[in-house]
């Protein structure tokens, strides 16, 4: 049953011919509540990952400067949250065309952004464990942080093109009967295949890669005796590895799930507004969960992370209480 006012919004809507879906009582209270919840561990954890990073000269390593790329990532998808649950609230935010476009502009931005940032870890491992002795050379700051900002502006260009009418749906929102601010509404087939195919290289790459890290690591721990100090570095590497593939594992879990569901309306038309506004925004969760787990997962497997974490925790405890005082 369709919502009747005077608002702009719904005026907006009468004069364009738009109905959009209504999402469910219960979509609206509990998923908005989990990905709400979700966004405010994100905001915190990532804040105090880059704040880690930002204060602790230990952790001012190449390899935390894709962690620092990645956390702002998932920092941009933690603020995007409001914005994004705004469409359960109001149904006709999906009749507005640049309101639509701007949601998912967050979202493919900052989930590329985050993919892409992980391979940059996965190369930065790859060279530390397979070729120790020439890393110096070959990995260094101001590569890392080229490649980082390569990775945030091609990225920011490639997301904003539907925007400018590149890749979008001319047709949103007069194309369909009831229209839903879902990606499978706005954005062109080919626009959301060549995305999901750069995000598939982008994850295919990082897999090869631990692949590759994993069983060089294995063989020189073979080699090497127990004592020795080339051991210990070695379980060192394979340490840092084993923390940044946990965190792979997780994007992919909240990755794959996604894109099926992002996908599945491309094949099967008559599923796309139930998909959209049945299913999807429980999958969402799932995308937004490992924004929040991966500060989580530094905390409990990198021993320098959860130093830092709680220094600067402790810090403003003791500060707070002194002001009390």
């Amino acid at each position: 049953m369709r919502r009747e006012g005077s608002s702009p919004l719904t005026m907006e809507a009468n004069r364009t011919g738009c109905t959009a879906a209504e999402y469910s009582a219960a979509t609206i209270v509990w998923v908005s509540g989990v990905q709400c919840s979700l966004a405010a561990i994100a905001l915190f954890g990532n804040l105090l990952v880059i704040l880690s990073v930002w204060r602790c000269a230990r952790l001012r390593t190449i390899t935390n400067y894709f962690v620092v790329s990645l956390a702002c990532a998932d920092l941009l998808v933690a603020l995007n949250v409001p914005f994004y649950d705004a469409f359960y609230f109001v149904s006709q935010l999906a009749c507005q065309r640049k309101l639509c476009l701007l949601r998912y502009w967050f979202a493919n931005y900052s989930s590329a952004c985050s993919a892409f940032s992980l391979l940059g870890v996965a190369v930065d491992r790859y060279v530390s464990v397979v070729h120790g002795i020439s890393y110096h050379r070959l990995m260094r700051y101001r590569l890392a942080v080229g490649y980082i900002v390569f990775v945030w502006i091609f990225f920011l260009l490639h997301s904003l093109l539907p925007c400018v009418g590149l890749g979008d749906n001319g047709d949103y929102p007069r194309g369909a009967l009831l229209v839903v601010c879902d990606l499978s509404y706005v954005y062109s087939p080919a626009y959301v295949l060549v995305t999901a195919g750069m995000f598939a290289a982008g994850t295919a790459a990082t897999l090869v890669l631990y692949l590759f890290v994993f069983r060089e690591a294995w063989k020189q721990m073979r080699a090497v005796t127990s004592n020795s100090d080339a051991h210990h570095r070695v379980r060192q590497e394979a340490r840092t590895a084993c923390t940044m593939a946990l965190v792979l594992a997780v994007c992919i879990l909240g990755y794959v799930p996604y894109f099926v569901i992002v996908g599945l309306p491309f094949l099967v038309e008559k599923m796309r507004a139930k998909l959209a506004v049945e299913v999807k925004p429980y999958v969402i969760c799932l995308y937004f969960g490992k924004a929040a787990l991966n500060p989580v997962i530094y905390g409990w497997k990198a021993k320098d992370f959860r130093a830092a974490f709680r220094e600067i925790l402790c810090t403003r405890k003791a500060n707070a209480a002194r002001q009390q005082a």
